[in-house]
């Protein structure tokens, strides 16, 4: 056979076995590409995870939005303007006026009992002559003429009160409304005497008993008052559900509320407090 035959034949055979020879699969890298997107997907869900639970330690509020009113702008203090605003998500309702750490309370008159702080006890005083505030000159129950009201500060703004509850004594007034500001006290004369409002002065009304009847969800009774010798309680309870008075959905922190007595029962005795709670968050 000719020499160039056998070159030809190797020839032939290696090019075979090159024809034979598998191309490189495209698999493996097909497998990382996959594996990458996986890790990238883990990863984002980590942090997902890991931000949801930093914004629930740190205690971030989340807010809504919602129609409120807005403190009136006219002489009628039970006006209201509707408008759009944040509000805070409904939050667990406590006693403000008892956990909060520097709220003051302060009264017109002094009377003859206790000062103006029993009224924010806790626990509430049962000491009939030592845990009440009275607008009273004596024993007897003469009441200290004229109109009186009760001013307190929480200390700090919150942003919603949702119920008031008045502890009185047998001393007791249906006739009185409630006000709050935000940035300033109350002036002492708001009010008082039929004191119309200004344009400008940031108060606005919580509760009035004279248009409110409605929002005074109960009036309970209890005990017995050892100042007579008839049946006579010894706490008439007023629980007033300010959430269902419009004005008081205002759109702003409140920090100042003030009671403001009319005039005494029907007894005609001066006004007499075991208690002002009010709650909200």
């Amino acid at each position: 056979m000719p020499a160039h035959s056998d070159d030809a034949l190797v020839s032939r055979r290696q090019r075979g076995k090159q024809a034979k020879r598998p191309k490189p699969s495209s698999r493996p890298s097909q497998r990382s590409s996959n594996g990458s997107s996986r890790r990238k997907e883990f990863r984002v869900v980590v942090l997902c995870i890991t931000s949801l639970i930093a914004f629930w330690l740190l205690g971030v509020e989340f807010f809504v939005v919602d129609d409120v009113a807005v403190p009136p702008a006219a002489a009628n203090a039970n006006a209201t303007t509707p408008q759009r605003a944040l509000r805070h998500a409904p939050q667990s309702t406590t006693c403000l006026s008892r956990s909060l750490p520097d709220v003051v309370v302060t009264t017109d008159v002094r009377g003859n009992l206790g000062p103006p702080r029993v009224l924010i006890q806790d626990p509430p005083g049962k000491d009939w002559i030592k845990d009440r505030w009275q607008a009273a000159s004596n024993m007897h129950g003469t009441a200290i003429a004229g109109q009186h009201w009760v001013h307190m500060d929480l200390g700090r703004g919150v942003m919603n009160i949702q119920k008031i509850v008045l502890d009185w004594e047998a001393a007791n007034s249906d006739d009185y409304f409630i006000v709050a500001s935000g940035d300033q006290p109350i002036p002492t004369q708001y009010g008082m005497n039929g004191a119309a409002a200004t344009a400008n002065d940031g108060v606005w009304t919580l509760y009035n008993s004279s248009l409110h009847k409605t929002c005074c969800s109960s009036t309970a009774q209890s005990g017995q008052s050892p100042g007579v010798k008839f049946k006579l309680p010894l706490h008439i309870t007023h629980e007033l559900d300010i959430s269902k008075v419009e004005s008081s959905n205002v759109a702003q922190s409140i920090r100042y509320i003030k009671l403001i007595i009319r005039k005494p029962g029907k007894h005609g005795w001066g006004v007499s407090l075991w208690q002002f709670d009010v709650y909200g968050y």
